[in-house]
């Protein structure tokens, strides 16, 4: 159940099943083959797509391209390698890696600021760079945060238990909480494609199935952001192409 708040959030939501603003643009780099800024509230990450090219070592003969990843994030330790470890796994399975063989395709993705739901931001900042590349993917994971207080008391029940959307920083740094990212697909935004948790205390299953529950709804307004932010790219470059009227 996502949490009904009495009091304004600390970047002034109202309620706790809203996620922040977004704001994407497409092609800041001019020396990459596709890159985006995703910005969702304060929180800001830069990807780059570079490729698909030849590899340096010759040798290399896969059927399928070969993805490398790197992420710079403010996260340290073991976090940042799974981190890494899931949008690695995430984009490797979204891209159609078999009409790119004997390539290499890098993205590098790095935090500018981090202000909450950092590992979303990262996702779709890379699946943004991707698409302004023109890499062929099969589907566009999407990635939502929710954070979970996982504080036993007499009110928050094992059947309702506060959630909120799209935590930021001052949230996630909450005691008695955990950081949810559950990733999905937009062709099926029940199924899960991988997970992240982070935080202190263990969720049952039914306080998973909340979160699923809830980020299956926000699926579909970053889709259809993404999708727009796609199309209005597109109609400025016609608009350059079509010649000019004398």
């Amino acid at each position: 159940t996502i949490m009904k708040t009495s009091k304004m959030r600390p970047d002034g939501r109202l309620n706790a099943g809203t996620l922040r603003p977004l704001c994407c643009e497409l092609s800041p780099l001019q020396r990459s083959d596709g890159s985006a800024v995703w910005k969702s509230g304060s929180t800001q990450v830069l990807a780059a797509v570079y490729g698909p090219i030849a590899p340096q070592k010759t040798s290399l003969e896969k059927r399928s391209a070969l993805l490398s990843i790197i992420y710079t994030s403010t996260t340290k330790g073991n976090n940042n390698s799974n981190e890494s470890m899931l949008l690695e796994k995430i984009l490797e399975g979204c891209i159609c890696t078999e009409q790119y063989g004997r390539c290499v395709i890098e993205i590098v993705i790095q935090t500018i600021q981090n202000d909450g739901s950092l590992l979303s931001c990262a996702l779709h900042a890379a699946v943004a760079a991707l698409m302004d590349a023109g890499i062929s993917m099969n589907n566009l994971p999407v990635a939502t945060t929710v954070m979970v207080t996982t504080t036993a008391s007499e009110e928050h029940t094992d059947n309702n238990f506060p959630m909120i959307l799209d935590p930021d920083l001052e949230e996630e740094q909450q005691e008695n909480s955990s950081i949810v990212t559950l990733i999905s697909s937009n062709t099926n935004p029940d199924h899960l494609l991988g997970s992240n948790t982070d935080g202190s205390g263990s969720l049952s299953l039914k306080q998973i199935l909340g979160c699923q529950e809830a980020a299956s709804k926000a699926t579909t307004a970053v889709i259809t952001f993404m999708r727009m932010a796609i199309e209005q790219k597109l109609i400025r470059q016609s608009k350059t192409l079509l010649p000019t009227p004398n």
